[in-house]
């Protein structure tokens, strides 16, 4: 989901109509209706959603996506979210305003730039979405 100028209110449309949700007005009513989707999900069809978030997000959304993931004092992890961006993002997630978010990173990775020499191979799936990388003959598979 790439939110570059989007605010929370925006994130919130863009991740209802990706779960088929209706895109309520009010942000309250729209972070209600995701929440009990992915709680309806985990539960009823054992599915745990996984939100892909692309960079350049503004403070206040960083902070929601934090709200989004605490379910039930964090007895249960029903939503995966995934951060994905460049040496940017990293450094403002390791901001103090952001650290309740950056407690719940469970994994980081980084990779590193390509040089000229380093091409990149991507395995793509019939649905086109990237799911092995491999440089240099290191590999990653996303799962």
């Amino acid at each position: 989901m790439p939110l570059s100028t989007g605010n929370v209110t925006d994130m919130y449309k863009s991740i209802a109509w990706e779960l088929g949700l209706p895109t309520e007005r009010s942000r309250a009513a729209l972070y209600r209706v995701i929440r009990a989707e992915v709680t309806r999900l985990c539960l009823e069809t054992k599915v745990r959603p996984v939100l892909v978030v692309d960079e350049h997000l503004r403070s206040e959304v960083l902070e929601d996506l934090r709200l989004l993931t605490n379910y039930e004092m964090d007895s249960q992890n029903r939503l995966c979210l995934i951060l994905v961006g460049q040496a940017e993002l990293r450094r403002r997630i390791a901001m103090a305003v952001h650290e309740p978010l950056s407690q719940r990173v469970v994994v980081r990775h980084h990779i590193g730039g390509l040089t000229r020499d380093e091409p990149l191979s991507a395995n793509v799936s019939e649905t086109t979405t990237p799911t092995e990388f491999s440089v240099e003959g290191r590999a990653w598979t996303l799962r």
